[in-house]
């Protein structure tokens, strides 16, 4: 590992670009051929900035973008380079520009440093209890793409379904569709800004910044694509920890948007849910008496939920038991994967294609969002979920158990 000399520069941005050159920064040795993979800045600021940090691979420049919170006390913000995945490594490290995205402001670079890390042998993560299998996949920005639950019954496997970059278990929200940004289009319709965890609707996977992983732990942070472009990736930042206890994997994400556009206020999915289609019918509890064991309502003949008024769900506002369920068949005793998020508004669910597959490959897929409406700002944005699997009474015990200990 490589750190560049110690440095405390105060500035005073307004508006304008500062330009670094880190040669002059950065140890002789730094400039030796395959050295790095991955830069570390260590600031404070009073402004949120945007960076371009120039290296070269072979004698091929390369400049990538990246953002910076604001911070009051000292932060460091790691990122590996593009192809980290892939094994490739920076020969040297070129210039490092800055700008603020907030007008006036100052900011203090304390350290940069260069590190090489060894890249994972597999980009599959895995956590694992007695009750079931996680996995979080690095190539699809860290979403969670595996869910196995080891007392299933015969023909279950992995329950989360994996068809593309906008299935999985993860991150999405939506905001603007007005200049200056510019509208994609999706399935012949123009799209709105839409920052999706896996990647794009082209196939182009959202790129791993940071990961780090615990006996029970990972945490993941990536730069996420607009649904609707062709590999090109808004201005933010998605976060997520998992972690595993029980046979509950807790969620925790955070969303940090730098795009500085005016959002308007929209029905966000918290989280977008994507499950085999063996799993075909939906479970969720919308009375007035919650945690009280009370009967649930179940739809086994949901339509594709893309406009369906029958697929929205809007919840009693004295409900607190918001968690739902897909299993298969209605029955009591029926097998199923269950998510809880506290305080939904709305469930929007059905299901693509009314084939009933195991696959989790499959385009047939079963879907549930917990909705929420709000609006994206330059503020972070935190929320956390839950998931389980089991029979819906010991789901349903499961997140009892978990309200009872909130």
């Amino acid at each position: 590992m490589l750190h560049c000399c110690k440095a405390a520069i105060c500035w005073l941005l307004s508006g304008i670009s500062l330009l670094l050159p880190l040669g002059r920064w950065l140890p002789e040795k730094a400039c030796q051929p395959g050295l790095f993979n991955r830069y570390c800045i260590s600031y404070t600021s009073e402004v949120r900035l945007q960076g371009e940090f120039t290296y070269y691979i072979g004698c091929k420049e390369i400049t990538e973008t990246f953002y910076l919170e604001a911070a009051a006390e000292p932060t460091e913000f790691r990122s590996f380079i593009d192809g980290f995945l892939d094994g490739r490594l920076a020969a040297r490290a070129g210039e490092l520009v800055l700008v603020s995205l907030d007008g006036d402001g100052e900011y203090e670079i304390e350290s940069i440093a260069l590190e090489r890390v060894k890249p994972p042998k597999d980009t599959h993560l895995l956590l694992e209890d007695a009750w079931c299998q996680v996995g979080v996949s690095l190539q699809w920005g860290g979403a969670l793409d595996m869910f196995v639950w080891k007392a299933a019954p015969a023909g279950f496997g992995n329950l989360i379904n994996r068809a593309d970059a906008g299935r999985l278990l993860q991150q999405s929200y939506y905001g603007t569709d007005e200049l200056p940004y510019v509208a994609g289009e999706w399935a012949g319709t123009p799209w709105l800004y839409n920052p999706v965890q896996g990647g794009d609707s082209y196939g182009n996977c959202s790129k791993i910044v940071d990961y780090a992983r615990q006996e029970n732990q990972i945490y993941i942070k990536c730069r996420p694509m607009d649904w609707s472009k062709n590999g090109e990736p808004p201005p933010a930042y998605m976060e997520n920890t998992y972690t595993l206890e029980n046979g509950i994997l807790t969620i925790d994400n955070r969303f940090t948007d730098f795009s500085g556009y005016a959002h308007p206020a929209r029905p966000q999915e918290m989280p977008a849910c994507y499950v085999v289609s063996a799993l075909d019918t939906f479970n969720f509890y919308d009375g007035a008496a919650p945690w009280t064991d009370a009967a649930l309502t179940r739809k086994s003949d949901l339509p594709f939920w893309g406009g369906a008024p029958e697929c929205v769900f809007n919840l009693n506002p004295v409900n607190t038991e918001t968690w739902c369920a897909w299993t298969q068949g209605a029955q009591p005793d029926a097998f199923g994967v269950s998510v809880y998020v506290p305080g939904t508004e709305t469930l929007l669910a059905g299901r693509s294609d009314s084939k009933v597959t195991f696959d989790p490959n499959a385009s047939a897929t079963s879907y549930v969002a917990a909705v929420r409406t709000l609006r994206m700002t330059a503020e972070p944005f935190e929320y956390t979920y839950y998931l389980t699997a089991g029979t819906l009474s010991q789901m349903r015990g499961a997140w009892l158990e978990r309200q009872q200990s909130m």
